[in-house]
């Protein structure tokens, strides 16, 4: 155990550690942002991309500095092509999300009740399942598995074609809905462009490059993100409680001088 200090000295004590965390803090938020600015965002990348180009414009550049500046020139090229795509990504993603949920509920509610009659082997009425119509099910379950691998793997880039219309999902149709997505009623192309996409799925599927039972693998993921989360929760909660002990030992210790 170290040597005890009088309430003067851990004053002294106090304040060159409250000076040292802050420049701890200070160090820490300069790495954080440092660390988030190693992906740069887009209008960085076209600021960075406008200087690379000016200094290509000067006429008094050496060869090896030009050389140079050119490759940086495609490589931030490339970087911004990424950073467009992933920020077009982020927008459909949150722009169809509502759209998506709904249909993978109602997708895997069906998925789950086949399987169930599937595995009791009877109907509902309670009368034992024939061979055509397991042959039918089985059939009609595949086709919901393709449903929600297209719902899952639909292109991220594209505008979602809506497997189920507005009328389905409980909602009016008006001119939100139209522009949150693509119905089930649309047009001939719309409608095309959704079977194609389900035929590309499928053929995935039977090729083994899909999985042939999605809802295990969605389910398997959403534990694995609930764990997960669980854990930080767990953590952040550990770590407050240290803290706080931390703080009550200290004001403890301060008492305990004062009082001598």
């Amino acid at each position: 155990m170290g040597s005890f200090k009088s309430s003067k000295d851990r004053r002294k004590s106090g304040d060159s550690s409250s000076r040292k965390d802050s420049s701890t803090r200070h160090h820490s938020k300069q790495y954080k942002q440092s660390s988030a600015d190693s992906v740069p965002g887009v209008q960085k990348l076209k600021a960075a991309l406008r200087q690379t180009k000016r200094l290509l414009a000067k006429d008094n550049l050496t060869p090896d500095v030009r050389v140079t500046t050119e490759r940086r020139l495609k490589s931030l090229e490339s970087d911004l092509a990424r950073a467009e795509r992933a920020k077009l990504e982020r927008t459909m993603a949150t722009r169809y999300h509502k759209v998506k949920f709904f249909e993978r509920q109602k997708v895997l509610r069906k998925i789950h009740q086949t399987q169930r009659t599937l595995d009791s082997g009877v109907n509902a009425e309670g009368e034992k399942l024939k061979k055509k119509h397991r042959k039918t099910l089985e059939a009609e379950l595949f086709e919901r598995r393709v449903d929600l691998n297209y719902i899952l793997h639909y292109p991220k880039l594209e505008k979602y074609i809506s497997l189920f219309p507005p009328e389905v999902r409980g909602e009016a149709r008006n001119q939100d809905e139209d522009s949150e997505a693509e119905t089930h009623a649309g047009s001939e192309e719309t409608t095309q462009k959704r079977a194609e996409i389900r035929n590309t799925i499928r053929t995935a599927m039977i090729a083994g490059e899909l999985e042939a039972e999605p809802e295990k693998h969605l389910a398997e993921r959403q534990t694995s993100t609930s764990l997960h989360q669980e854990k930080q929760k767990l953590e952040k909660i550990s770590a407050s409680e240290h803290s706080k002990k931390a703080v009550t030992s200290g004001v403890e210790e301060d008492a305990f001088f004062e009082m001598e």
